[in-house]
């Protein structure tokens, strides 16, 4: 109806002022009355007659477009009016003037055109579909509903791509209409789709194709992270490595290269700063990491030097953790406060965390930072591996990490991969071995199977486990044990028997009895009654008779079969007995055969690291003690004999005890109640009175003094009539005894205390420094000892190589670095000015920083050691 009520405006326009002669004036008036069939006619009838005929066509184009006539027809319409504008684009003079007299000008025209391409595009749009549109705007594209048109078109593919919603369908869609309002949305989702169908089986090989093969994807962030969990779970440089060299722009190539900073890189760090993206800085930390450092007060403000007084970090902290004042520091995570801020800081002053209320040190590699009340894990090159809260942790061998939250232990790996979520009771590892406890339950995995995944494949069956080595496991349940090997082979399945292995071979006890296992762990036929074993036999008894073969492959020795008997004595030696008869074996093949009244038994050292044992045969009129090739060393009416050393025997004959060695020579007489050893000096008590032997240089000291006897350098520390002194290897005095208390030097002199007073001496009796009130030996260093002294003016320092490094005028000196790397921090109490002078000198006695401190910043730079 609107677009009827436009038409007769228009021709109310065009006609109602003015008429005129010719077919223009007809097809005016037949268009008023609504006579559109004649007007038709006549239209037609004109353009037979002029080829050129605009106004005629124009009226052709008002009659295909009014609604009430028959031939009603839009396309029709629009192309008169095109035609129309082509006739009037070559029409003479003449013929515009009379267009022009029947108000045809060519504005007329165009409004023409823009109805028809109005009346075009509610059609299509009444049709509502991407053909519809399409066709509209190939037929009408210079329409002024155009823009109108593409976006419908648009909006229609688009629906249809939505519905579909694949990445194939958003593909076709933007490669189809790449001017689109709606490719930003489809490109979009395009790149979701498409990332989600890459990786939807979750593998870390679908993220690495997805990122070839779309290089350029918003995902690229989320893929580089996904790809480094996944690579870097075994914790290994050369995935570490990979990742850098694959994604060379990555955002985490700086993690990478930090982590393999922390796990101690097989290259060098030319080879490390290569790859890291700022390589500078890595040089500077670097070059500080070995530095001891130590704090210094400077304007109330702390900073660090290492030890030759060179500033590492500026003064600028209010705090620093009361672990550092005492120095020696060799973390690189330094927990500072600045202002109103505590943070972690690294060697070259930069913040790792902030807002910290604590660090607790895990491993090299490892810490927990503890913020509101909360720890979370993090990488030392201070990186946040998870956001889980932690209570504790601990590293495992291959550098995993096992974390306790909420009371419950979980694993992850040190790029943040959840190997585990929290729900164990334990977790430990052992070699290639992950050991998961539950309820008091053991389930056994490994690396290889926890790396890929464990969600549901542990087994809880285990009461406890004992590991054999790094590549293997005995487990245990109830009465039951199995035997697991690398890779989670079960060698020996879980049964109702006993495992046991001895140094080369194993052997299993069941119900049955004993049988061996062969190299791979499989059952021997045959079964025995019992087995026994040491280092270098092996019997086995089968039920009416014992057989035994050497185990240290002796040639010497034949396989003894129908004994009745067996006793392993020694890893040499052996007792066998065949009816009435009894042997002593020897892996040389020797034997010695026994009387029915004869008795063996076994004396060893008494030393723990000795292996050293020989074998005592008590025979009716004598005792022979036999080595390890059947020989006998002594042969005598002995009442007792023990191994005091691998080449002493201690022998008692009556009351009196005696020494000789193990070729059967006397080394003391039997003359003494008591002989032990300790630390090679073999003490002897005779008559009440103490003397020693030194086996280290065959110095016999009588029996003469009132303690036990000591080694002081090269010469001995002895006690007579109360006090102390030191005699020679001749026994003759070097020091008389004469002093309460006696202290270690050097090869010259000797500290020696009477009373309270101490003096440094020669061993010719000469002093050398005396009114001394203590003397503390420290620790020593570049192979010299130092000592803290105290004279009347106050503390000195001395060394057994130089003498006095610092004088005896302080009223304290502390070590703030290492026994390995000293510093000393020296301090002067000046009373009269109230102020504390700290001198910090090096291990030469060198001063390498000097200040004076008010008594409140003395308090906190001084170390309560």
């Amino acid at each position: 109806m609107a677009k009827k009520i436009l038409i007769i405006v228009l021709l109310t326009a065009h006609f109602g002022a003015t008429l005129w002669a010719g077919p223009l004036e007809k097809l005016q008036k037949l268009m008023e009355k609504g006579d559109y069939e004649k007007a038709e006619k006549v239209a037609r009838k004109s353009l037979e007659k002029e080829r050129v005929n605009p106004g005629s066509r124009y009226y052709m184009s008002l009659l295909f477009l009014e609604e009430r006539y028959h031939l009603y027809q839009v396309d029709s319409a629009y192309a008169y009016i095109t035609n129309a504008l082509s006739d009037l684009a070559v029409a003479t003079e003449e013929a515009r003037e009379e267009l022009m007299e029947a108000g045809l000008d060519s504005s007329r025209f165009v409004a023409q055109r823009q109805q028809v391409e109005l009346a075009a595009f509610a059609r299509t749009e009444s049709e509502m579909s991407i053909a519809a549109f399409e066709q509209y705007l190939a037929k009408f594209p210079e329409a002024v509903k155009k823009g109108r048109a593409i976006f419908m078109r648009d909006s229609l593919a688009f629906g249809q791509a939505s519905e579909q919603d694949t990445w194939q369908a958003y593909e076709r869609f933007f490669e189809e209409y790449p001017q689109s309002t709606f490719v930003p949305d489809a490109r979009s989702r395009y790149q979701s789709l498409i990332f989600k169908d890459y990786t939807k089986d979750d593998k870390l090989g679908s993220y690495i194709k997805f990122l070839e093969d779309h290089p350029d994807t918003p995902f690229r962030k989320m893929a580089e992270e996904i790809i480094f969990e996944r690579r870097t779970i075994l914790n290994q440089w050369s995935d570490y490595s990979w990742f850098v060299k694959t994604y060379p722009a990555s955002h985490l190539r700086k993690k990478a290269v930090d982590m393999l900073y922390y796990l101690g890189a097989p290259d060098s760090l030319q080879r490390l700063t290569s790859l890291h993206p700022q390589p500078d800085s890595l040089r500077s930390i670097a070059s500080l990491q070995d530095r001891l450092l130590l704090p210094f007060l400077e304007g109330n403000k702390f900073g660090l030097m290492d030890l030759k007084g060179v500033t590492i970090i500026p003064p600028a902290y209010h705090e620093i953790s009361e672990d550092y004042i005492c120095g020696g520091i060799t973390s690189d995570w330094l927990q500072v406060r600045a202002d109103k801020t505590t943070a972690v800081v690294n060697r070259l002053g930069q913040v790792i965390v902030s807002d910290v209320e604590d660090i607790k040190e895990i491993s090299a590699a490892v810490r927990i930072v503890y913020r509101d009340g909360e720890g979370f894990l993090y990488h030392s090159s201070g990186y946040q591996i998870s956001g889980l809260t932690v209570d504790d942790a601990q590293e495992l061998s291959n550098g995993w990490i096992a974390f306790k939250h909420n009371y419950e232990w979980g694993l992850i790996t040190p790029g943040g991969y959840l190997l585990a979520k929290p729900g164990y009771t334990s977790i430990a590892s052992q070699g290639s071995f992950i050991l998961f406890e539950s309820d008091g339950l053991f389930a056994i995995s490994d690396v290889s199977e926890v790396a890929q995944g464990i969600s549901s494949g542990l087994s809880f069956v285990y009461d406890d486990y004992e590991m054999i080595g790094d590549s293997l496991v005995q487990v245990f349940r109830e009465d039951q044990e199995s035997l697991i090997g690398r890779n989670l082979e079960v060698l020996v399945p879980l049964a109702a028997h006993q495992i046991y292995f001895d140094g080369s071979f194993w052997y299993v006890k069941d119900s049955e009895g004993y049988y061996l296992l062969d190299e791979f762990h499989k059952r021997k036929a045959p079964i025995f009654a019992e087995i026994e074993v040491n280092d270098g036999w092996l019997a086995l008894r089968k039920p009416d008779a014992w057989m035994l073969l050497s185990r240290l492959g002796q040639e010497s020795v034949d396989l003894l079969t129908g004994l009745d008997s067996v006793k392993l004595l020694l890893q040499h030696a052996a007792y066998v007995q065949r009816g009435d008869q009894g042997q002593l074996l020897f892996q040389n093949g020797l034997t010695r055969t026994l009387g029915a009244g004869d008795a063996i038994r076994v004396i060893g050292s008494q030393a723990r690291e000795s292996k050293a044992s020989y074998l005592l045969l008590s025979q009716a009129k004598k005792q022979s003690v036999i080595g390890a090739s059947g020989e006998v060393i002594l042969e005598t009416q002995l009442d007792e004999v023990a191994l005091l050393t691998d080449s002493l025997f201690r022998v008692k004959k009556g009351k009196k005890i005696g020494l000789m060695n193990t070729k059967g020579k006397e080394v003391l007489p039997f003359k003494y109640e008591v002989i032990d050893e300790k630390n090679g000096l073999v003490f002897l008590l005779q008559d009440g009175k103490i003397g020693c032997l030194d086996l280290n240089n065959g110095v016999l000291l009588p029996s003469e003094y009132e303690m036990r006897i000591q080694t002081f350098g090269q010469y001995y520390e002895v006690k007579k009539g109360g006090k102390v002194g030191l005699v020679n290897g001749a026994n003759k005095w070097m020091l008389p005894a004469e002093f309460d208390q006696l202290l270690k030097w050097n090869d010259t002199t000797c500290w020696v205390r009477s009373g309270t007073i101490w003096s440094l001496r020669t061993f010719e009796n000469e002093v050398v420094l005396d009114a001394i009130r203590s003397v503390r030996p420290w620790f020593s260093v570049d192979g010299q000892s130092l000592a803290i002294v105290v004279g009347e003016d106050g503390h000195g320092l001395m060394t057994d190589t130089r003498g006095i490094l610092l004088p005896m005028q302080y009223n304290d000196i502390l070590n703030l670095g290492t026994e390995e790397a000293p510093l000393f921090f020296a301090e002067q109490h000046l009373k009269t000015a109230a102020f504390f002078v700290v001198t910090y000198f090096d291990l030469a006695g060198e001063p390498i920083r000097s200040q004076a401190f008010r008594p409140e910043e003395y308090e906190r730079i001084y170390c309560d050691q």
